[in-house]
């Protein structure tokens, strides 16, 4: 059975009001959640596996690892971003899971700096 879920919006651009002393201070840099930043392609997709959401958030708590996910990306450009996102439950195995978080108009700096910022919530695996 498939489930798709997509949640759409436009980023305003906004002043940095939000401390980095409130993140976490774990940081983990990763590439196995993270799609290679594609330099000709529109959109950019970070797949965030459920289970990663389960662990920071607590089970089922899509809707504040997703607001992280948005603060992530205003962080991490100075552009207006557009973004959605989509549940990926295709795979009979749950561990396969993801949340897809496809932004748009990134850098490739931006997009590596939203890594960044998505590890630092624990979004990411090692």
């Amino acid at each position: 059975m498939r489930y798709v879920a997509k949640i759409t919006g436009i980023l305003p651009r906004v002043s940095n009001d939000r401390t980095t002393a409130s993140m976490p201070q774990k940081l983990i840099l990763a590439r196995s959640t993270a799609m290679p930043f594609e330099p000709d392609a529109i959109q950019q997709v970070v797949r965030i596996p459920l289970r990663c959401i389960d662990q920071q958030y607590g089970k089922d708590n899509h809707d504040n690892a997703g607001d992280d996910m948005i603060y992530c990306l205003r962080q991490a450009s100075d552009t207006d971003a557009q973004y959605n996102f989509a549940f990926s439950t295709d795979h009979a195995n749950p561990w396969y899971h993801t949340l897809d978080f496809t932004a748009e108009k990134l850098t490739e700096a931006a997009y590596e700096r939203l890594i960044e910022l998505l590890a630092t919530h624990g979004l990411t695996e090692e």
